[in-house]
């Protein structure tokens, strides 16, 4: 626990008696993220306690401590990191989402901390984040998800790219013909 604990004039609102008293306090819990399950250290985590019962109380802080503490356990961005991804590469959430294939509500709730990433979206983040060259073919990618006129379903696509271009990309990538085509 933090040596920090500072007395409000709140009552406990369980049993009505004592003072709650904001405190620190560093927890381990254990988080379960479908495929696996990982042990999760949260430092520094504001809570009011109170002086007479001992209840705990947590709010929005104490959520946005664990959910950073989940993300550094499981490996995954933080929602800053994310942020910062999406701003240095100078993209709204909507072209961020579109190039990423998720719904801009699921960039705004990851961006926040209110949604954790899976681990291929995840995956994909970090990609994007290490390498230009995964950005470029990303934007490729999306290019080449657009129906051509006439066709229904965006089953049959359009490249906006010369075919030097494309040659460029298969070389690089080392993409299969049928792929880059």
């Amino acid at each position: 626990m933090s040596e920090q604990d500072t007395s409000s004039n709140r009552r406990c609102p369980d049993c009505g008696k004592g003072l709650l008293v904001a405190r620190q306090i560093d927890e381990t819990f254990e988080f379960d993220l479908g495929e696996e399950k990982i042990e999760v250290h949260a430092k520094n985590v504001p809570i009011e306690q109170c002086d007479h019962c001992g209840i705990q109380l947590s709010g929005p802080e104490a959520a946005k401590v664990h959910h950073e503490a989940v993300c550094r356990a499981a490996g995954f961005l933080t929602p800053q990191e994310i942020k910062a991804l999406r701003d240095g590469l100078s993209l709204s959430q909507e072209k961020f989402a579109r190039l990423l294939g998720l719904g801009i509500a699921t960039i705004s709730r990851m961006e926040r901390g209110r949604l954790l990433p899976n681990r291929s979206s995840d995956n994909l983040l970090y990609l994007l984040a290490k390498s230009k060259d995964a950005q470029r073919l990303l934007e490729h990618r999306f290019k080449a998800r657009r129906p051509t006129d006439g066709e229904g379903g965006g089953t049959t696509v359009r490249f906006s790219e010369s075919t030097e271009e494309k040659r460029e990309l298969q070389k690089r990538f080392h993409l299969s013909a049928a792929l880059a085509a």
